[in-house]
């Protein structure tokens, strides 16, 4: 394995890291881009990026963990796009640069919260993209999940801080948006099915990747219900699943070991379909 520092874009503006398996362990054509998770640097929460990289590269992948513009060690890009657009924009210089740099022709996008929507947002620009793993995608509550995010609230922080929390929360829910998106604007259900299967229906596999910080196994299955409607539709190419030992930034070195395992295995999936 060897990694290097590249930097890329229009302006040169994006700082990256690339990561290649030694020449006899490489394996077929595919490569794995590493996103930003919020604000986070590219090495990812508890450098979880890093830890995805290197363990891909044991497989024969090579990979690209890179900072969007204005993030990390990369330098803001020239005004003129909202930042929706820019991440977008930023995503698909990334695509290009992995498979020009990895030699690869088809890429694997891993996000962890925005990092999940900035990826999802370029996959309906960027045909290259074949699979897409969104760690914590948008959640579309119920009225139980808000009991249940309101009872934790009390828990952590005792009655009266609770509360509080509690109207900032739903003055946020009120005025902003009806989903739990932990800042993210995201379209209303019907838009971001649609987006979903326009993306899907072209070819690409998603799978939606939910942590036991965002819901519970009941939460889980309405949010299933949700995006896939009352029958399942693996066949669509659209796939859920529910890790309940992992936080959403994956905080524990037993969580990161159960992600780094179904990271093997997601990846083995999708090279044999």
């Amino acid at each position: 394995m060897k990694e290097r520092t590249l930097r890329f874009g229009p302006a040169g503006e994006m700082i990256g890291t690339l990561c290649v398996p030694d020449p006899g362990q490489r394996v077929g054509t595919v490569g794995l881009l590493l996103l930003n998770a919020g604000i986070i640097h590219r090495i990812g929460p508890h450098r979880i990026n890093v830890r995805l990289a290197r363990e891909v590269a044991t497989m024969g992948i090579p990979s690209l963990r890179f900072d969007l513009s204005g993030r990390g060690d990369s330098l803001p890009a020239a005004p003129g796009l909202r930042y929706d657009e820019q991440a977008a924009r930023d995503v698909c210089h990334a695509v290009a640069t992995l498979c020009s740099e990895g030699q690869c022709d088809r890429v694997i996008l891993f996000g962890i919260c925005s990092g999940a929507d900035n990826g999802f947002a370029a996959a309906m620009l960027e045909s290259r993209i074949a699979s897409l793993v969104m760690f914590d995608p948008p959640i579309f509550p119920n009225l139980r999940w808000r009991v249940r995010i309101w009872m934790s609230k009390f828990r952590k922080y005792g009655l009266r801080a609770g509360f509080a929390r509690l109207l900032a929360i739903r003055k946020t829910w009120v005025t902003e948006s009806k989903t739990d998106s932990y800042g993210r604007d995201v379209p209303p259900v019907p838009e971001y099915v649609a987006r979903l299967r326009s993306v899907a229906d072209r070819g690409a596999s998603i799978r939606l990747v939910y942590s036991g910080s965002t819901c519970d196994a009941t939460d889980y299955e309405a949010q299933r219900r949700i995006i896939l409607g009352a029958e399942p539709r693996e066949a669509e190419r659209i796939h859920t699943e529910f890790l309940p030992d992992i936080d959403h930034v994956v905080s524990t070195r037993e969580a990161q070991e159960l992600l780094l395992s179904r990271m093997r295995a997601w990846i083995s999936e999708f090279k044999g379909a």
